[in-house]
């Protein structure tokens, strides 16, 4: 069972079963070092569907590695420091947890795709296996171009009615401006060219948004 929830993976934590293999969206390790949130943005970066997890206080085999609560305390305060200095957009970061399970304390950090790409300090990354590396800038703007950009309500999908006579003086504003742009003045293939057709957007620019 791949865990879709925090209780689903605490359950799998009890039982001793949850390992990275089984699960693609789960990464263990028994400590904490900031070179870590590597793997927080690869798995933003990779899961992009659901919810993905990082656990700190287990083995590589899934089994609990014994700390006491004064080390998850301490360690979730520097986790947690290092998320909101170098994770970008922070939101990727939906909670950091600390928890008990079967007398072993864990810090539980949930990571969610935001619509775009994530970021740990200046790069981001991606997995295979158990390399993390950095993106490739044209691999940047693949996966970019791919996300649903859920965070940026201007690319969200929303049709509307538009106001003709206020989208052809927007494209005639631009043409005017913008040597050898070649923008038709026909709304509806204007906002296709421009590729704001049916989003938030155009709804906002020339559509019924009150």
């Amino acid at each position: 069972m791949i865990a879709a929830t925090e209780s689903e993976l605490i359950e799998l934590l009890r039982q001793q079963a949850a390992t990275e293999h089984r699960q693609p969206n789960l990464e263990l390790k028994r400590s904490w070092d900031g070179k870590y949130g590597e793997k927080l943005s690869s798995l933003a970066n990779r899961c992009t569907a659901g919810d993905a997890w990082l656990v700190v206080g287990v083995e590589n085999d899934g089994k609990l590695s014994g700390h006491p609560e004064g080390w998850a305390r301490k360690t979730e305060e520097t986790i947690s420091q290092h998320i909101n200095e170098r994770l970008s957009p922070i939101l990727a970061c939906k909670f950091v947890h600390v928890v008990e399970v079967n007398g072993s304390w864990l810090i539980v950090i949930s990571v969610a795709n935001p619509g775009d790409v994530v970021y740990w300090g200046s790069h981001a990354y991606t997995a295979s296996g158990t390399t993390t590396r950095a993106l490739e800038p044209h691999e940047v703007l693949e996966l970019r171009l791919r996300l649903p950009g859920l965070t940026d309500f201007t690319r969200t999908r929303k049709s509307s009615i538009y106001n003709t006579a206020l989208a052809a003086q927007f494209a005639s504003k631009v043409c005017s401006r913008a040597v050898g742009q070649n923008l038709p003045l026909e709304p509806d293939k204007m906002l296709a060219t421009l590729g704001v057709s049916d989003r938030q957007a155009a709804r906002l620019l020339f559509g019924d948004c009150k």
